[in-house]
């Protein structure tokens, strides 16, 4: 009877070791996939945005696909923390949809600055658009600056605890966006050079 249960036993925790394996193992593949996906995808990006820039963005979907490739791939440092600490601890409470801060509000910048560069004043049209754009163009530099800086500390500190402080990693993983100063340059870049070229993007 002892026996039976020892074997019973052993069996499940043979189970529970191969589960725990596994698990780490598809996170580690993950983690090669996402980097070769991205790395794509920026290279895609970086293609698609030198054609809209040397178009002045008359090629609509060129400056769209630019856009979304240079943001998907922005992404590869978050996607890669997001594995990394999963393979650490595959219970690590993390949410992989959450949107960083800081593009929505570069986003929102562009945006008014598109709006300036529509308006029927030709001081706006024509100065006052691409002063913000400019502007914006710096400010995005220094916000990514302190994001990644923010972003690095939250995942060393999200790392050295097995991810078991929530908030913690959350913070990690929104501050992480720094490769998308590729995509907000493009934007601010195609914007100062000929606004209307941003239509495809703001009028979506």
């Amino acid at each position: 009877m002892l026996c039976c249960i020892s074997d019973e036993s052993q069996v499940s925790v043979n189970k529970c070791i191969a589960k725990q394996i596994g698990t780490r193992a598809d996170h580690f593949l993950s983690a090669i996939d996402e980097t070769v996906k991205n790395l794509a995808l920026f290279i895609v990006g970086s293609s698609y945005a030198l054609t809209s820039l040397a178009s002045l963005g008359l090629h609509s979907h060129s400056v769209k696909n630019a856009s979304e490739a240079l943001y998907d791939g922005g992404g590869i440092l978050r996607r890669l923390y997001f594995e990394a600490l999963k393979i650490l601890n595959p219970s690590a409470n993390i949410n992989s949809l959450w949107v960083d801060s800081a593009t929505t509000q570069i986003d929102e910048a562009i945006k008014f600055a598109y709006e300036q560069a529509n308006s029927e004043r030709f001081l706006k049209r024509h100065v006052v658009s691409r002063i913000c754009f400019a502007g914006i163009a710096l400010a995005a530099i220094a916000a990514r600056t302190l994001q990644t800086a923010i972003g690095a500390l939250a995942t060393t500190t999200s790392i050295v605890t097995l991810g078991y402080i929530s908030s913690v990693n959350h913070i990690a993983y929104d501050c992480l966006g720094g490769p998308r100063i590729l995509r907000d340059l493009f934007l601010c870049t195609l914007g100062f050079l000929h606004p209307k070229g941003l239509e495809t993007i703001i009028e979506r």
